[in-house]
């Protein structure tokens, strides 16, 4: 009984004795045990430490390691292939097990690149749209790098590979060189941010409120209401004015006074014009001047801020000094100048 149990045991099938192949299954079944326990070990520790870290960053950095299972888990498929002489089966899992070790890389490095994102985002508080830009930057540049990876050690020419998609991208990029300078300069705007959605712009001599940022062009809302598309080269190079951005207008007035007030009244202006604006909500006084001596008039100018990003709130600021103004002049009998000739006929 054992002779013939040694004979069936050495008996030879595909190269391999059947002793051969039931110790590769055991060595199958430990490496997958081992492999089991050690990754339930590892997640519970992993837990337990982004738990006691607080960061949700860092642990999801950690966390990506969970990308990584499917690859180990193919580990004891090696182990017995490799044990065994079967060079048809041994080449089709070295094949497989680099194309699963390259998406499992690709994506544990994906989950970082959020995480990092993410983690920009909000330590500075920027638009969104940026950490989406990120993201997709980052996956198109793991993905081809990954494939590449693959491809290389699958067997292919790599280097021709990559000489023909660098032709084929010069003659893309050239025929489509317009498109190409939008869409990198809509990563522009991105990451610069001079300005964001719902902002008011001025650009290029039109004004409004941005209503998009397309990866090709941004529509801009005009004030009359119609619905302008101006694409993103245009949008950087020209010089923009964000109104968004300010914290207080600016107002200059040049007021034009007759020739014929007193020269007293016209020394107490400038303390009038200043106690008018500072009596004015929302107004800083900046200064008043008689400025010059003008054809038809004493002109005197005068500056000051109004406290307010609000184009509207600035408008009603300006209409209550200048109703002001009139009004105090009146009381004291200033008039304002307006353009006069005189004619003198000399007789003979």
């Amino acid at each position: 009984m054992n002779i013939l149990d040694s004979i069936t045991l050495q008996t030879v099938v595909y190269n391999n004795t059947v002793l051969s192949y039931l110790t590769a299954l055991g060595v199958f079944v430990a490496c997958w045990l081992a492999i089991a326990i050690i990754m339930h070990i590892t997640r519970r520790l992993i837990m337990r430490l982004t738990a006691h870290l607080g960061n949700e960053i860092v642990a999801d950095i950690i966390l990506s390691e969970r990308y990584m299972r499917p690859f180990f888990r193919f580990v004891p498929f090696y182990v017995i292939v490799y044990y065994l002489e079967l060079p048809a089966i041994e080449r089709f899992i070295d094949k497989l097990g680099i194309i699963i070790l390259g998406i499992c890389v690709v994506r544990s490095l994906l989950s970082v690149l959020k995480a990092f994102s993410r983690g920009y985002v909000k330590s500075k508080n920027v638009n969104p749209l940026i950490g989406h830009t990120i993201n997709m930057v980052g996956m198109i540049v793991l993905c081809t790098l990954g494939v590449l990876f693959v491809l290389s050690n699958l067997g292919f020419n790599v280097n021709t590979l990559i000489a023909g998609l660098g032709i084929g991208g010069m003659a893309i990029a050239l025929a489509s060189q317009t498109l190409l300078a939008d869409l990198f300069n809509y990563f522009t705007i991105l990451i610069d941010q001079p300005f964001g959605i719902g902002d008011s712009i001025s650009v290029g001599g039109v004004s409004g409120t941005v209503d998009k940022i397309g990866l090709k062009c941004t529509r801009v809302r005009a004030a009359g209401g119609e619905l302008l598309v101006i694409s993103n080269t245009d949008m950087t190079k020209s010089v923009l004015s964000n109104f968004q951005q300010m914290h207080k207008r600016r107002k200059t007035d040049l007021l034009g006074v007759s020739y014929n007030t007193a020269k007293a009244t016209i020394a107490e202006i400038p303390s009038l014009l200043e106690a008018i604006v500072k009596a004015v909500p929302d107004t800083e006084f900046v200064r008043a001047h008689f400025a010059a001596f003008a054809d038809s008039s004493l002109n005197f100018e005068l500056v000051y801020y109004v406290l307010s990003a609000d184009y509207g709130r600035y408008i009603m600021c300006a209409e209550q000094v200048n109703l002001s103004i009139l009004d105090e002049f009146e009381k004291r009998g200033i008039g304002f100048a307006y353009p006069t000739q005189s004619i003198y006929i000399e007789k003979s």
